[in-house]
């Protein structure tokens, strides 16, 4: 049996990852495990080749991440699980990869797609070099099949999916 005690969820504020950070502050309270949110700024450089960026693309900047996570952090049952936040910029996949080895986490919760889903139809193309990348477990939740006992983190129509569209 894997003795999971380090989990990390990467977040992307599309309501699939929200789904998976239910599922890992679950699997962290069951586990009493250290739940680590990492969101990932990706260069606007890299995003223009998919025509994503719009007038407001700074929307994203640290001090935006920052207050979305303290924003959901307020959510959790307090005391019950240790929450860790970091924010990188960089290639998403590539920075969730580095995390999980530089911090020795035991295993990822990943949602299918995050809010480039639709760019890949089995999985997000950050999701599924994650899972071929991996060299811990990796828990691929598909979209819309888990919502948390309280449905936490469940939000629709955030800041950053109207930015995306």
């Amino acid at each position: 049996m894997i003795n999971i005690k380090n989990i990390l969820c990467p977040i992307d504020f599309s309501e699939n990852s929200y789904q998976a950070l239910d599922f890992g502050f679950l699997l962290a309270s069951q586990n009493k495990a250290v739940l680590h949110l990492l969101h990932t700024i990706e260069p606007v450089s890299s995003l223009r080749k998919y025509s994503l960026i719009d007038d407001r693309s700074d929307c994203m900047t640290e001090d935006y991440v920052k207050q979305e996570f303290k924003r959901f952090i307020e959510k959790f049952p307090q005391g019950i699980v240790e929450i860790v936040q970091t924010v990188t910029i960089g290639k998403p996949y590539e920075q969730i990869l580095q995390y999980a080895r530089d911090k020795k986490m035991d295993i990822i919760v990943i949602a299918s797609h995050g809010w480039t889903g639709l760019t890949n139809l089995l999985t997000g193309s950050v999701t599924n070099k994650v899972l071929r990348l991996s060299e811990i477990p990796v828990l691929c939740l598909k979209s819309n099949t888990f919502s948390g006992p309280k449905g936490l983190f469940k939000q629709k129509n955030t800041q950053a999916e109207n930015w995306v569209g």
